[in-house]
């Protein structure tokens, strides 16, 4: 969402506050420490069987 955007639809401070945070060069970020990697999941296992459970919603029909 655009900064313009969100300081008319939150809070105009904490608008300007997340725009000068991004724009902030020594700012890292989010930077995840990720302890796996693709090949330590058992991608197999995970795909052999089918859901159990069905989400059924309604549409709004009449």
């Amino acid at each position: 969402m655009s900064y313009e955007m969100q300081k008319l639809r939150d809070n105009p401070e904490t608008a300007e506050e997340g725009f000068k945070k991004i724009l902030d060069v020594n700012d890292p970020g989010l930077n995840p420490k990720i302890k796996f990697g693709p090949t330590q999941i058992d991608y197999k296992r995970l795909t052999k069987s089918s859901p159990k459970v069905a989400i059924l919603r309604d549409q709004g029909g009449q």
